[in-house]
């Protein structure tokens, strides 16, 4: 309930940054159309892992305190503040391991560049959205009796 509520929010907040940006004299182009796409699939991706980090904070409590740590540590590894293309050198293997990125990237390339992003892209953040769910379903599945006797 809680991924569909904040899907809801995202897209509500993105309708007010679009009036933004056309106000400000941004590019309107087809490229924009993507993004609808681009919510779907970080929904999917969203949704497989929170189904692993909610059954596994029924059996470890603490998981809740570490997951606002790496949450934290992982907004600093992700390009959201600066484009993946200004790192180089030691540090740019990080950023293309995070899997954020790709999403990133989904919605950075029709917003900033008025471009559809690049189809590896795309694949991957498809391939990365599936794989996600496939596994938090399983993973859900598996553990869905013991969490009743664990709350």
């Amino acid at each position: 309930s809680i991924c569909f509520s904040i899907l809801i929010d995202s897209l509500l907040s993105f309708l007010a940054l679009f009036i933004i940006i056309l106000s400000v004299g941004g590019h309107v182009s087809w490229a924009l159309i993507f993004i609808p796409v681009s919510f779907i699939l970080l929904f999917i991706f969203s949704l497989g892992i929170v189904l692993i980090i909610s059954v596994s904070t029924v059996f470890f409590r603490d998981l809740q305190y570490v997951i606002g740590i790496a949450m934290q540590a992982l907004f600093f590894l992700s390009p959201v503040l600066y484009k993946s293309s200004a790192l180089a050198g030691k540090v740019a293997w990080i950023v293309k391991m995070n899997p954020i990125s790709a999403y990133i990237e989904l919605f950075r390339a029709p917003l900033d560049t008025a471009a559809m992003p690049e189809s590896s892209i795309i694949m991957g953040a498809i391939i990365m959205a599936f794989i996600s769910l496939i596994i938090g379903l399983v993973f859900f599945i598996k553990h869905e009796q013991k969490i009743v006797f664990r709350l």
